[in-house]
């Protein structure tokens, strides 16, 4: 059941009597500390005067219209809450033309420039309300009501006419289309009769299947969120759940009803700040604060975040979202700051980050030393290849001193060719390619039906180890495509690849780097500004180095030698703060890496016994002094801690270590 706050009662789908309040209470102190932004929003404003309306001729205009009046509506907003309405009537020109509009929609009935028309009708409606003539509410509630919320619900909600699912549907578009409608009769509910009460309880109601989507692996669609990890990145994070969490915020403030609990919610901000990383800005000319694990659609900088807002205002994510959301902003604030209190909120405390998030159906993984700034992080994709998330299973990004050292290689404007052609493949990530062939990253929009995992996660103190099974997405060209990843200390990581192909292949290791690399013998140096990234790589039967060129970004492959049904690499990350040598182990059917490093001694192992390949027979190896039958075992200054991998027992001159009936993954 609804049950209405505000009826006859506006502004109130954003500001509160008292946040509005706060604004006019302290306008004469803002106008004086954000002149520059005032400045700004009127030349805005007078730019678009100048530049007069988008006229109706072609869907682009559409799109073009929507940006133009958001534009306006956001900066006439912060010039109206300082008592300042120099442009009243030139916006609600605008605003009376494209309500004249015959359609805000592209495609369908209705799309994401429905959902850009009606956010800002919805509010530009709602502030401005008793300044508006009865004839001009009419008509533009109108518009909001025909061309924005009965379209959107249409095609998106209502029965007979509804056209999308969640199986073909469920990404960002959802939760964007549907919370956009929520808005938009939040605005009007009290000007219709009971039918938008209907509506709002319907449009919630999709909402929430939405966020409990268990995903549908015949369709190749993944569950909406895994333990609140949304599969589409940060950037459709941001984005999608954004919108998900605004239209909850604004329905909460409007009405009483269990409709608006979303648990989900509650999770969301710590799981989104798993993917951020800290950066110290002081001697940089980039003043991001943070950079951003950066998979498929998605971008390093991803700077203040919408969902960071909106969850603040619901008051989800406590002081510690509060502490990222004022340093992120370098502790500048806007106009509309002002209204929210939390906004202000400013300690001088860093927020805590998660040292690791593991998200095994979403198939993000991250890991970190610590959340200060310019530590070190890891992150590991290896999921679903869907719409925004690319054909990048087991793909890795790794940041260090500050830099985002291996990255990915970004995305571009969807319109060029380039994006479908190469952005979204395989080549544009750091994957392993069999006869150096795309994984099939064509079908994008079409879902894979066989995804990628993320599997045994394990962390103990600085030790953790994980495994990215893209077998799934390899499995045109393998039966077997893991990528075992550990972190044997704060600033040493190994890679070990492990694939076999169905007939005897050569295989291509690639790596997309920033700043400076050079070459020498096995190892290869990557040179930031203050930053030195080492990587030794150990690949059985030898490689050799190809520099390749894509889109303006340099990148390389390590390219096998032999052709051979398995592959093997052993991939040792260090840095410029260390002393690091790495020597190959070949014995005993195994491969593996010996490590020494700042006095410790690190030895990995891979049990070629352990292959999983045989049936009726046992898998036990002897592994430098140690027996077991275990898949990989790494084994840290002579047994002072080891970490093993799909083992039933660990033994050493006839003591037990570990023993069990079924093969498991632990850190002893």
């Amino acid at each position: 059941m609804l049950i209405e706050k505000k009826r006859g009662i506006h502004p109130r789908i954003d500001l509160t009597a008292d946040e509005y309040k706060n604004i006019k209470l302290n306008a004469e102190e803002i106008a004086v500390k954000k002149q520059k932004e005032i400045d700004e929003s009127r030349k805005a404003i007078e730019g678009m005067i100048a530049e007069g309306p988008v006229k109706y001729d072609s869907p682009e205009s559409i799109k073009a219209g929507a940006g133009q009046f958001g534009n306006a509506v956001g900066n006439m907003r912060v010039l109206h809450l300082l008592g300042d309405d120099y442009y009243f009537d030139s916006v609600k020109e605008l605003a009376i033309h494209y309500a004249s509009f015959p359609s805000w929609a592209i495609q369908w009935n209705s799309d994401l420039s429905t959902t850009m028309f009606l956010n800002s009708y919805a509010g530009y409606y709602d502030l401005v309300y008793d300044k508006l003539t009865p004839e001009e509410r009419i008509l533009i509630r109108e518009a909001i009501m025909n061309k924005g919320i009965i379209p959107l619900l249409q095609d998106w909600v209502l029965p007979n006419t509804r056209i999308h699912a969640l199986d073909s549907m469920g990404h960002n578009w959802w939760a964007v289309c549907i919370g956009s409608a929520v808005v938009g009769m939040c605005s009007v509910y009290d000007e219709y009769d009971d039918k938008v009460k209907e509506y709002l309880e319907m449009a919630m109601a999709a909402l929430h299947e939405f966020c409990e989507y268990k995903g549908n692996p015949m369709l190749g669609k993944t569950a909406t969120f895994d333990d609140g990890m949304f599969y589409e990145g940060g950037v459709y994070f941001n984005y999608g759940i954004g919108e998900l969490a605004n239209s909850v915020y604004i329905f909460n403030k409007c009405f009483e009803s269990d409709l608006g609990h979303f648990p989900i919610l509650e999770k969301v901000a710590d799981v989104f700040l798993s993917l951020a990383y800290p950066r110290d800005t002081s001697s940089s000319e980039d003043k991001t604060e943070y950079y951003f694990a950066n998979f498929g659609d998605s971008y390093t900088a991803l700077g203040v975040a919408p969902l960071v807002t909106s969850l603040i205002k619901m008051g989800y994510g406590g002081d510690n979202l509060k502490r990222y959301f004022a340093r992120a902003r370098n502790f500048e604030l806007s106009v509309l700051d002002y209204a929210y209190p939390g906004y202000t909120f400013n300690d001088g405390k860093s927020p805590r980050l998660l040292k690791s998030f593991c998200s095994e159906n979403g198939g993000i993984c991250t890991i970190r030393t610590s959340d200060d700034n310019n530590a070190n992080m890891l992150s590991v994709r290896c999921g679903y290849t869907w719409n925004h998330a690319h054909a990048d299973a087991g793909s890795f990004v790794l940041f260090h001193g500050g830099d985002c050292v291996i990255g990915d290689s970004g995305t571009t404007a969807y319109g060029r060719k380039e994006y479908a052609n190469y952005y979204c493949q395989s080549e544009a990530h750091n994957v392993v390619h069999v006869n150096n062939e795309e994984r099939p990253g064509w079908n994008v929009s079409r879902g894979s039906r066989l995804p990628g995992k993320i599997r045994n996660f394990v962390e103990e103190g600085k030790l953790c180890y994980f495994v990215a099974d893209a077998t799934g997405p390899m499995s045109k060209q393998c039966f077997r495509g893991y990528r075992n990843f550990i972190r044997l200390d704060d600033g040493l990581y190994v890679i070990v690849d492990d694939v076999t192909a169905y007939d005897e292949s050569s295989y291509n290791w690639l790596l997309h780097y920033n700043g400076k690399m050079s070459i020498d013998k096995n190892r290869i140096t990557l040179e930031g500004e203050k930053t030195k990234t080492y990587i030794d790589s150990f690949i059985p039967g030898g490689y050799s180095y190809e520099e390749r060129e894509r889109e303006g970004r340099k990148y390389l492959s390590l390219n096998q030698n032999l052709s051979r049904r398995v592959f093997n690499a052993f991939t040792v990350i260090s840095f410029e703060d260390s002393v690091t040598t790495v020597t190959p182990i070949e014995a005993n059917r195994q491969y593996g890496v010996e490590i020494n490093q700042n006095g410790n001694n690190y030895k990995v192992y891979w049990n070629q016994e352990a292959d999983s390949q045989r049936v009726h027979s046992n898998s036990i190896n002897k592994l430098g002094d140690w027996v077991t039958d275990a898949y990989l075992l790494c084994d840290i200054n002579n047994g002072e801690k080891l970490i093993m991998s799909l083992g039933s027992f660990l033994r050493k001159d006839s003591k037990s270590y570990f023993e069990s009936f079924t093969k498991q993954v632990k850190i002893l």
